[in-house]
């Protein structure tokens, strides 16, 4: 890049705004969760998952509290990690809309 793209702000919206289209250019893993059961399920586009231990098996993944999908993973206690491959962006954009 040949300027950086976060420079002083005027408002604090902006300090977010340029915080988000930083991170948008970071490369990682993207996965989708899914939770619920029957018509009461839902799903999220996320890269904030991570491997804690291989022996048990154990992943860590952040999701906000004020996530559409929160409620019900908080509600059924489980939840479905899918990883995505680099040829299933249109999937990874369905699940990242917040309307599931």
């Amino acid at each position: 890049m040949a300027r950086s793209d976060l420079h002083l702000v005027r408002e604090p919206d902006e300090v977010e705004q340029r915080f988000r289209l930083i991170m948008r250019r970071l490369a990682g893993g993207v996965s989708i969760i899914t939770a619920g059961r029957g018509d009461d399920v839902t799903g999220m586009t996320v890269t904030s998952l991570i491997s804690l231990s291989a022996a048990p098996p154990r992943l860590l993944v952040s999701i906000n509290r004020q996530a559409s999908s929160f409620a019900l993973i908080e509600r059924h206690r489980r939840f479905g990690v899918n990883i995505l491959g680099s040829d299933q962006l249109e999937l990874a954009r369905r699940f990242s809309n917040g309307k599931l």
